[in-house]
């Protein structure tokens, strides 16, 4: 789609620079980027669609994903190959002492792709194009948002591939896929 609003990002060393009657303060790239999700939320909201977020790999720090997961938005977006992935918990039968856990054991992301087991070719329209894709989904807990989310890694040719993550659980690979190609 369009871009349909956007903001001027000023430096903190700049800002002493605007005019008071503005009455503008810092904010951080991500920060701005929240505030515009959260104006096209509820643009949404208003005509009653669901919003979808794709970025790229900038945006997987928690400054942006925790304000726009609350808002109920789904993000999808790229993830380094050193994310910090752990796996789920499983329900505590009987509590011990201390603060229980917030996370499983931590995921290698690379060792996950390198694997064979769980991978399934899907045929999706990437670029207007028609192609099959090899790829792994998988939940997983992701610290900087703070919840569970989809994790799809798409094998492509050799040995390369790229993971994407998602924060509608709902959602499948091809949906995933085609969002992500629609960016461009």
């Amino acid at each position: 789609g369009l871009p349909v609003l956007a903001k001027m990002y000023i430096r903190a060393k700049n800002i002493v620079d605007v005019p008071a009657h503005y009455k503008l303060g810092f904010k951080n790239k991500l920060q701005q980027a929240a505030e515009l999700v959260n104006w096209a939320q509820n643009c949404c909201k208003r005509l009653g669609k669901e919003l979808w977020i794709v970025t790229d790999g900038g945006f997987t720090k928690a400054a942006f994903l925790k304000p726009v997961i609350t808002l109920g938005v789904t993000v999808i977006t790229r993830l380094r190959k050193d994310a910090a992935l752990c796996e789920l918990l499983k329900p505590i039968k009987k509590r011990r002492r201390g603060r229980p856990r917030k996370y499983g054991r931590r995921i290698n992301l690379c060792r996950k792709a390198a694997s064979n087991s769980g991978w399934f070719s899907i045929n999706v329209t990437l670029y207007g194009q028609s192609q099959t894709k090899l790829v792994k989904l998988f939940r997983t807990a992701y610290r900087p948002a703070g919840c569970c989310v989809l994790v799809l890694v798409v094998r492509e040719d050799g040995d390369a591939w790229r993971a994407f993550m998602c924060t509608n659980l709902s959602a499948t690979a091809k949906e995933i896929l085609e969002a992500v190609s629609d960016r461009s």
